[in-house]
C-alpha cells in the first residue's frame, strides 16, 4: 500500500481585478463628498424654518377650503367671509390664520375669492402671499382650487416683473 500526497504547491499572491479596488475608491469618494453634502443639506434645512410653516399654511387653506365645500352644500351659496365658517364648519379659529401672520387683525390672514356654485374645480378661491423661503427672494404663494387642490408652489413676482 503505498501513500500518495497530493503535490503541495507554494502560496502564490494572484492578482485580483481591479473591480474590488474601484469599488473601495468609489465608496471613499462617496463617503468624502457625501458627509458635507449631508452637512450642507442639514444646515439649510434648519436655517429654514419658514418651509415647515409654509407646510402649515397649505394644510390650513386645505381645511378651509373644505369647510367652504361644506358651507356651500348647506346653504346654497358660497359665504361672503372667512370668519362665517366659524364655529359651524371650523372649531379652531386659528385654522383662519396663516402661521407667519404676526399681525391678525381678527379676521382670516388668507385672501378669500368667493366663488359662484357653477364656478369650475380649478378656480383659486384661497391664496396666502406670506412665505419667503429664503432671504431675498420673492414670497412663495399658497394657492388653493374650489375642489381643494393645494396648487404647485410658484413666486409672487412683482407686477411690473417678466417671467
Amino acid at each position: 500500500m503505498t501513500s500518495e500526497h497530493p503535490e503541495i504547491r507554494p502560496v502564490t499572491y494572484t492578482p485580483r481585478s481591479s473591480c474590488f479596488r474601484t469599488i473601495g475608491i468609489t465608496f471613499l469618494v462617496l463617503f468624502v463628498l457625501g458627509i458635507p453634502a449631508l452637512f450642507l443639506i442639514a444646515r439649510v434645512a434648519f436655517q429654514i424654518p419658514n418651509v415647515r410653516l409654509y407646510v402649515t399654511c397649505t394644510q390650513h387653506a386645505q381645511t378651509i377650503s373644505f369647510a367652504l365645500d361644506r358651507y356651500a352644500t348647506k346653504n346654497g351659496k358660497y359665504p361672503q367671509k372667512l370668519d362665517e365658517l366659524y364655529p359651524d364648519y371650523i372649531e379652531d379659529k386659528s385654522i383662519l390664520l396663516c402661521p407667519l401672520d404676526k399681525h391678525p387683525d381678527g379676521g382670516s390672514s388668507y385672501t378669500y375669492t368667493r366663488p359662484s356654485l357653477d364656478a369650475p374645480g380649478d378656480t383659486i378661491i384661497l391664496t396666502c402671499k406670506r412665505h419667503i423661503i429664503f432671504p431675498g427672494q420673492p414670497p412663495m404663494l399658497v394657492a388653493v382650487t374650489k375642489d381643494g387642490q393645494v396648487l404647485k408652489p410658484t413666486a409672487v413676482l412683482p407686477a411690473h416683473t417678466k417671467r
